[in-house]
């Protein structure tokens, strides 16, 4: 249930900051990789693919869970394979801790391009249903 409620936080938040969702659940045909968001923007020739990784009930919750972080590169990366041309975008409820692998692989799939950006969706903004502020796609540093 808490990633259902992490997903429609970040598709509250996708809307509220000018995204259309194309699609939701949608399965890449040739890579048979489900993203749960296929997003554009008015403006924007950019395709982006939102991977919601997240929720707050554990002690170990979004990309802090190595299972997780790496279903979320593995999908990245083979839909990368197939069609590079949409950038691939997590979104997360927390990250890696530092130094962690988890913040290691993240770091190389970032720099390697397998993943564009990763947002960061407080806690705080979901517990209201208020979107997030500043949503932006930029790749993390």
């Amino acid at each position: 249930m808490q990633g259902t409620a992490f997903e429609n936080h970040v598709a509250r938040t996708l809307i509220a900051e000018g995204y259309t969702i194309v699609y939701r659940a949608w399965t890449h045909p040739e890579a048979k990789v489900e993203i749960d968001f296929v997003v554009t923007r008015q403006g924007l020739e950019d395709v982006w693919f939102v991977e919601a990784k997240g929720s707050w009930l554990s002690d170990r919750n979004g990309l802090e869970r190595t299972d997780t972080l790496k279903k979320a590169i593995a999908s990245a990366f083979i839909i990368g394979a197939v069609d590079p041309s949409p950038k691939f975008v997590i979104a997360a409820s927390h990250l890696p801790k530092a130094g962690s692998a988890g913040d290691t692989w993240l770091r190389i799939a970032i720099d390697r391009g397998v993943i564009d950006a990763v947002w960061l969706a407080p806690m705080a903004f979901a517990q209201h249903g208020a979107p997030s502020p500043q949503l932006r796609f930029e790749v993390a540093s």
